[in-house]
């Protein structure tokens, strides 16, 4: 292993609060693996949590959660727009650290206390950098117009969405690769689009790592196909839950002759609701351009 990248490591972890004995720990020296070239530490703390030991590490990029033991590894990627919430509780000489994301808190305690004031204050300002970037999202477009001449759905492309509910479904992994999938989707009145996955599949994994996805809607016979570029999220809202479990699932199962979709076959993972918030649409009506 490049012995550069490893010395590189072990200066950040060191100005990230990290001690002599923390240097020493499996997960730390497992890091220089998972790490890519171009990719830093700020922040990192380890201690207990319930599982045993183990280690968060917030990078430019992402947070890692591990735990790694003799013939033992546990791994979770969290993008920072996942995480929902940071607290850190001081008791005497111990410090406990809570992370909050959509997907489940990570608790530690028994933290070096430098370390966590690092690291928390790190998160902290990610987020707020996160809810900036949420606040300049650009408004919507309609029929390929640009962003300066449209500010939404025309009535025409929004109807085209809602009239049909199977797409492919575009995602990119931390690797750059992209990934499709066909999906049944329903759509409300503003657009956000929520379709039903579980939560290891691959476009659940993706969106972890890049929000950024792709939604195609093709009619053959109409000659009319859409195409949405937006972000996505995992849903938490559990009234906008039902609703998309409600209409994409329930609802087939329980239509004579409707047909199961395909996620009610993957046994891996548990359901979620991934909505996505277009940022761009493209709708084109090529059977009437042609009359």
């Amino acid at each position: 292993m490049d012995a550069e990248k490893i010395q590189r490591i072990r200066d950040e972890l060191k100005a990230a609060g990290t001690t002599w004995y923390g240097l020493k720990k499996t997960e730390s020296r497992y890091l220089p693996k998972l790490l890519h070239e171009t990719e830093h530490i700020a922040g990192v703390v380890y201690g207990q949590y319930p599982g045993g030991s183990g280690m968060l590490v917030a990078t430019d990029l992402r947070i890692i959660f591990i735990d790694r033991k003799p013939g033992y590894t546990h791994v979770d990627e969290i993008t920072y727009d996942m995480v929902s919430g940071i607290g850190k509780i001081m008791s005497g000489p111990f410090t406990s650290v809570a992370l909050h994301t959509r997907l489940g808190d990570y608790r530690f305690k028994y933290v070096n206390a430098k370390a966590a004031a690092i690291f928390v204050s790190y998160i902290e300002r990610r987020r707020l950098e996160k809810f900036k970037v949420i606040t300049d999202v650009q408004p919507i477009v309609a029929s390929g117009q640009s962003f300066a001449d449209s500010g939404s759905f025309t009535a025409e492309a929004l109807h085209f969405l809602q009239e049909h509910d199977l797409a492919v479904f575009s995602t990119v992994d931390k690797s750059g690769d992209v990934h499709g999938a066909v999906v049944y989707y329903i759509v409300d009145e503003s657009g956000i689009v929520y379709l039903v996955t579980k939560s290891q599949t691959r476009k659940a994994l993706d969106i972890l790592s890049h929000s950024q996805v792709a939604l195609t809607v093709y009619d053959a016979g109409k000659m009319q196909t859409l195409q949405l570029q937006g972000r996505a999220k995992i849903e938490t809202d559990q009234a906008k839950k039902d609703k998309a479990f409600n209409d994409i699932i329930r609802t087939r199962l329980s239509t004579p002759g409707g047909k199961q979709p395909a996620v009610m076959k993957i046994q891996e993972g548990s359901f979620i609701i991934i909505s996505i918030t277009p940022t761009v649409v493209y709708y084109r009506d090529f059977g009437k351009t042609q009359n």
